[in-house]
């Protein structure tokens, strides 16, 4: 029996597509975020359709930059590193082009404090998948 395609899960699928042409632009250009991205990717295509949710988790996209996070549920130092380094550049860009724009520099400013309050306090910080391995194969 096929199962209807109700407005919710075609907006599931809308916004599923949107974030994976997103995350997938985000793997070459450093604007965009990918993990995040896929994320979303995954959610959208749990809540639409089984088979395109089977689909994501299989492609290599998926098992290259979302499932070593959700496996180790976190990241580890030097991902964070780079990350931070990389959004603090991006950031930087757009705020010394409006240097003399006060509102646009509180903007920028809040999403900046956002992003760092979310990567050293939310996103939880692992051990490399190297010591990962070691401490599971001594136990």
């Amino acid at each position: 029996m096929k199962k209807k395609w109700t407005p919710k899960k075609i907006f599931w699928l809308v916004v599923a597509c949107v974030f994976f042409a997103m995350g997938t632009l985000g793997t070459v250009l450093p604007v965009l975020p990918t993990v995040p991205c896929y994320l979303v990717t995954a959610f959208g295509f749990a809540q639409s359709s089984d088979r395109l949710h089977a689909w994501f988790e299989k492609s290599e996209l998926y098992k290259k930059h979302l499932a070593p996070y959700l496996e180790a549920g976190g990241l580890p130092i030097k991902g964070k590193a780079s990350i931070i380094a990389l959004v603090t550049v991006q950031v930087g860009i757009p705020a010394f082009i409006f240097r003399y724009n006060t509102t646009v520099l509180l903007i920028i400013g809040a999403i900046y404090v956002a992003f760092l309050f979310c990567m050293l306090v939310i996103v939880k910080t692992v051990p490399p998948k190297e010591k990962l391995v070691e401490q599971y194969s001594r136990a």
